[in-house]
């Protein structure tokens, strides 16, 4: 799970002008995690090899299109409804930054934050899937990771 909310966190910070390498280390890091669909994991692979292989200004442009158009798509939790309550139990409002110390944080805790932000990332996902934006992928796996975990 740690590996999965690393690669997600990674993916859903702004593309920085050298991301070289990413789709390789979204690749590794996904390889064994048999609680992602296939179709999951290759898809972000495929969003990591558009991100690495595209234009840094353009990839930052569409990046800021997808989380910072609507407050459906924030990035931070405390912009989506009842986002305040559930940012003050959680490490950081921020979510890749709450990702990351998830990454490190025990499973049954990283378990129960995303369980929190479930609201949010299903916000989120529809709000991107409406525009069909690439990014849409990333909250649905995140949901798809605490499905498989909860059942």
């Amino acid at each position: 799970m740690y590996a999965v909310l690393h690669a997600v966190s990674r993916l859903m910070e702004c593309p920085q002008s050298d991301s070289h390498g990413l789709s390789d280390a979204v690749a590794e890091a996904l390889a064994e995690e048999p609680r992602l669909s296939m179709a999951t994991r290759l898809g972000l692979v495929a969003l990591a090899s558009r991100i690495e292989s595209g234009d840094p200004a353009e990839c930052a442009r569409r990046w800021l299109h997808s989380f910072r158009a609507t407050p459906e798509s924030s990035l931070h939790l405390r912009d989506h409804p009842g986002g305040y309550a559930r940012a003050g139990t959680l490490p950081h409002s921020y979510l890749p930054a709450l990702l990351e110390t998830l990454a490190r944080d025990d499973e049954p805790h990283a378990i129960e934050a995303l369980v929190a932000c479930a609201p949010a990332l299903r916000e989120m996902a529809e709000a991107l899937a409406r525009q069909r934006d690439p990014y849409a992928l990333l909250p649905l796996a995140l949901l798809e990771l605490l499905a498989s975990r909860l059942h």
